[in-house]
């Protein structure tokens, strides 16, 4: 019995390379290992409480405690504040449970969603302790990324993935083992900042190699066959980043590689270029494959036929009608209106996109949702319930997961999740100079920037409500976390 808490650290260990490899793969075994992760970690907090509680004193310290792994006077976690931003997110949550339209659906949602991605976070912080869990993790994601992108390229080919047998969508964009193309690019953004990052390192340690600044020998993974590999897989996830002609993943990830050069500054005109071919390369297809999608309205909220809109969408997709004309519900005019400061905001969507972006009536619903329920929303996971009110949409998603979680958590749960992401990404950028390994400063830096681009595609998407893109989202947040904080106190290299 003294062994079994050994046996839970490993346990979460081994989940956490196991959900890492089969994060983008399959639904249901990410829901297996996320499950037996938080149990195992559960129970160690129990156990560990438990003691406390008791009055146990001068308890020894086994494999499975911080203690030996931890140096003096550090953290885990970045400080205090990013705790308190947890809590404080949390507790705005749990008030929209208890003040929801439907609590059983809310209630429902707290435990098994949203507190699984935080007892994610913690657990990987407590198991992934040293450099070689963090090379295992970072190992099986891009493994399965590799996978995944010739998935993706085989579908482009034949029309159909040899993974999980899914069908080309709309005959041009890739989706390889995920539902949608937008779901696949999102982890396309976080795989490629990784990719990209140990690239850029590479080429620096190789240059400084060169000059009278020697890098350490264990600094830095070194090996013809490692460097073909990354470089065709970076290849690989870009083209397949094309090929999902997601327009939201294509912003992410330009987002992404420019926040990259604002520490690797050198090389600011290196990833300029990059940018700019894949814009060359892929954007001159967009209209061709997405044109016939695109919905676009008149002043009175009827959609046009491709008739009446030939400079969007090119002459040789004139004969296939794009959709059928629809009015405009007497509902949705005497709500679509808004009041007040609501009525500017959907006015200022408007003027930016105009009603030919397809999100416009998604946009406008969730804000109709923020406007009835301003502090604490509808309530956790309960907007597909409410939305259908308001007959505007047929009560999907908004495709935006800032309005999608001001609709449910209202205003106050929005500036919660707004703080955690400020907190968490200020500790990592003011901390990255202090990591001095490079492969963990190239794992940070490759995390953080990932993060931050699919956080702009946040805007356009659903990334936080999809089960595998949710647990990327706090997986790689916590190997961000861990990277910096094994990384700082690891010796001074030679």
């Amino acid at each position: 019995m003294n062994k079994f808490p050994e046996w839970c650290e490993r346990g979460i260990r081994y989940s956490f390379y196991a959900l890492a490899y089969f994060l983008p793969i399959s639904i249901s075994l990410t829901e297996i290992f996320s499950t037996t992760i938080i149990l195992c970690y559960l129970f160690l907090v129990g156990r560990e409480g438990g003691r406390i509680f008791s009055g146990r004193q001068g308890a020894p310290v086994s494999s499975c405690s911080h203690g030996k792994d931890l140096a003096p006077g550090t953290s885990l976690f970045p400080g205090k504040m990013f705790v308190v931003a947890c809590g404080i997110f949390f507790a705005a949550n749990v008030i929209s449970t208890v003040m929801s339209q439907h609590f059983l659906e809310s209630f429902e949602a707290l435990i098994f969603k949203l507190s699984e991605g935080l007892i994610l976070l913690f657990a990987f912080c407590r198991a992934i302790k040293t450099k070689k869990h963090l090379k295992a993790v970072c190992g099986f994601l891009l493994i399965s990324a590799t996978l995944t992108s010739m998935d993706a390229l085989y579908q482009s080919w034949t029309g159909r993935g040899f993974v999980r047998g899914f069908e080309i969508v709309e005959q041009a964009r890739v989706t390889a083992s995920f539902k949608h193309p937008n779901d696949f690019g999102a982890f396309l953004i976080v795989a490629s900042s990784l990719v990209l990052s140990f690239l850029l390192a590479g080429i620096f340690d190789l240059l400084s190699r060169r000059g009278q600044r020697a890098s350490s020998p264990d600094d830095f993974p070194r090996g013809p066959f490692l460097w073909a590999w990354l470089g065709l897989l970076f290849f690989g996830v870009l083209w397949s980043l094309g090929l999902t002609f997601s327009r939201g993943a294509w912003l992410g990830f330009i987002v992404a590689t420019l926040c990259l050069s604002f520490y690797r500054r050198k090389a600011f005109w290196l990833l300029l270029g990059v940018c700019v071919m894949f814009i060359i390369i892929f954007h001159p297809q967009l209209y061709r494959v997405r044109g016939k999608n695109l919905r676009v309205y008149d002043p009175k909220g009827v959609v046009m036929q491709p008739k009446d809109v030939k400079t969007i969408i090119l002459p040789e997709e004139e004969s296939q009608p794009s959709a059928q004309s629809v009015s405009v519900s007497p509902q949705e005019a005497g709500k679509g209106g808004g009041t007040g400061v609501f009525k500017k905001i959907m006015t200022v969507f408007e003027v930016i996109v105009g009603k030919s972006m397809g999100r416009f009536n998604f946009w406008k619903e969730a804000l109709l949702i923020i406007q009835d329920y301003p502090l604490f929303g509808a309530g956790l996971n309960t907007y597909s319930t409410v939305a259908p009110r308001y007959k505007i949409n047929w009560g999907g998603y908004p495709h935006n997961c800032y309005l999608h979680m001001a609709a449910e958590t209202g205003l106050v749960g929005l500036a919660s999740f707004l703080w955690l992401i400020l907190v968490f990404l200020q500790w990592s950028w003011a901390r990255l100079k202090t990591v001095r390994d490079s492969f963990l400063l190239s794992l940070a830096l490759g995390g953080v920037t990932g993060l931050s681009g699919y956080l702009v595609q946040c805007f356009f998407d659903t990334n936080l409500y999809s089960v595998q893109l949710n647990t990327l989202f706090w997986l790689v947040m916590g190997m961000v976390m861990a990277s910096i904080h094994v990384g700082a106190r690891d010796p001074e290299p030679a």
